[in-house]
């Protein structure tokens, strides 16, 4: 778990790897282990890993595993529909599963476009009254793609210990035009510089975000974002490095994240309006 904080997900896996030669059916080991090749877009490799969890562990936890998998593979509304089964079937499940899978409904109904149904869902996780870092930063970004930067800085108001919930605190109070923007975003690059001097990669997703959206700055935000893309691969990281090479004026910057998009068949309308714009600015240079 370590070394998959650290964003050493190579050493991760090999760790992983060592426990389950040991250990075929090791739940934990093989649930992380799918969850790791996923953050790296393996998606082949990580339903394999789903589909290896023994009869033992909760057929949530399978579900979840496996519809996040179909979501991210072309097939978003046969992994909508197996979780929203799933979640009806097995109520038996637990406050923190459920989370889980009520996080995940909310992002597969925002990749197809569904802001109402993501909403619902993520609002069916919070009620859980579970504080989960993951879930308060989905939901706000729903909320700053809306625009509702107004609920996104109130939500989020008493998040300033973690970065990435700082950093769409100071989004959302950027475009508000509050003068508390300018305090966050001095805690951020204080934070950031910090990261840096410890060697640390776990932040540059944030640091590229961070530079593109509130320091106006896509150069850096670009070069940050594609070291972050050699390194993790979920939709969020896709949608950073094409976003940050419109900025920069750089749209051939962004092919191996289109050649990717096109291997796995992702379905996202934010991304996938993205893509419209990287292509025809493509075409207009070779023109």
């Amino acid at each position: 778990m370590l070394k998959q904080n650290r964003h050493d997900f190579g050493g991760a896996l090999d760790d992983l790897a060592q426990t389950l030669a040991a250990q075929p059916k090791h739940a934990q080991a093989l649930l992380t282990q799918a969850f790791v090749l996923q953050v790296q877009g393996r998606y082949r490799e990580a339903r394999q890993s789903c589909r290896a969890l023994p009869r033992g562990v909760h057929p949530l936890i399978v579900v979840t595993c496996l519809a996040r998998i179909e979501s991210l593979t072309g097939r978003s509304h046969i992994g909508y529909a197996l979780l929203k089964r799933g979640l009806a079937t097995w109520t038996d499940a637990d406050n923190r599963l459920r989370l889980w899978a009520f996080t995940n409904l909310g992002e597969m109904a925002q990749r197809a476009g569904d802001v109402a149904a993501a909403e619902r869902h993520f609002r069916d996780g919070l009620d859980l009254g579970l504080r989960d870092a993951y879930l308060r930063g989905a939901y706000a970004d729903l909320l700053l793609d809306t625009g509702r930067a107004a609920e996104a800085r109130d939500f989020l108001a008493d998040d300033t210990r973690i970065d990435g919930l700082l950093l769409r605190l100071a989004l959302a109070e950027k475009r508000l035009g509050n003068e508390a923007a300018i305090k966050h975003q001095a805690v951020l690059e204080a934070r950031f510089a910090a990261s840096r001097r410890r060697g640390s990669v776990i932040h540059r997703r944030e640091e590229a975000r961070f530079d593109l959206e509130v320091l106006n700055n896509p150069d850096a935000a670009l070069a940050l974002a594609q070291a972050n893309w050699r390194v993790q691969r979920e939709p969020a990281d896709a949608r950073l490095v094409l976003a940050a090479a419109l900025a920069a004026e750089a749209p051939d910057q962004a092919q191996p994240v289109l050649d990717w998009l096109r291997e796995t068949g992702l379905e996202d309308q934010r991304i996938d309006e993205l893509v419209a714009r990287l292509t025809a600015r493509l075409a207009q240079e070779k023109s």
